[in-house]
């Protein structure tokens, strides 16, 4: 037996034999991205926090502090929106079928 063989498996059986295993495959790709970056907007809302706690009013470091903010709302925008994406992938995938 050749260890490249035996971890890899058998090559001609693959996983994804239907639609929905498509589907599947999918919707655990965004689920981790989705849980990822909410991680990272929590993150960088807990680092913008500890940014305005320890400001003393720097107008420099108020404003870093608010694109730290920013960033935290773009990576909630972009988690919301990869769940869209798994529903139009879904829709088209299912049309084709």
């Amino acid at each position: 037996f050749s260890p490249v063989i035996f971890a890899a498996g058998d090559p001609s059986e693959s996983p994804i034999k239907s639609i929905d295993d498509i589907l599947k495959v999918l919707n655990n790709i965004v689920k981790w991205m989705y849980m990822f970056f909410f991680v990272v907007a929590v993150l960088f809302i807990l680092i913008a926090a500890y940014g305005y706690l320890t400001a003393q009013g720097n107008p420099e470091t108020i404003q870093k502090v608010n694109k730290q903010i920013l960033y935290a709302v773009i990576a909630i925008v972009i988690a919301i929106v990869s769940v869209g994406f798994d529903v139009i992938i879904r829709k088209f995938l299912e049309q084709g079928n």
